[in-house]
């Protein structure tokens, strides 16, 4: 009588187990598509965030929109390189460096106050 209770439970509860339904699971990981006008280009993104917190004007949008430019492409190109996890953070250091002045050379007074609390602000989130 024991073995009939011990082998109906084990059933019961297999069959329990084999009715859960898995399509949620399947599909939950799975990233969503994005289109192409999703995709945000990090050079036009960033010079829309900096013409709305400095206010800048046509010539200094420009210059900053070729700094920026030149500057994803060095980044690029040295992620591409290096192979060294030490020397691309130095790398990287060191073109930031180099842009983050560049877009000094550019703004006025105010503006480099500004721009100066917006590197704070990044340099506290890394």
């Amino acid at each position: 009588m024991r073995y009939l209770i011990l082998f109906s439970l084990i059933v019961f509860f297999t069959e329990s187990q084999a009715q859960v339904d898995r399509t949620i699971g399947n599909s939950q990981y799975k990233r969503a598509k994005t289109t192409p006008a999703e995709k945000l280009d990090p050079v036009e993104a960033s010079l829309e965030y900096l013409k709305k917190e400095l206010t800048l004007d046509s010539f200094q949008e420009a210059a900053i929109k070729v700094y920026l430019q030149e500057h994803h492409e060095a980044s690029n190109k040295a992620v591409g390189m290096v192979e060294n996890p030490g020397d691309l953070n130095t790398k990287l250091t060191e073109l930031i460096d180099k842009l983050n002045s560049n877009i000094n050379s550019v703004l006025g007074p105010e503006q480099k106050e500004k721009f100066k609390k917006i590197q704070d602000k990044t340099k506290k989130k890394s």
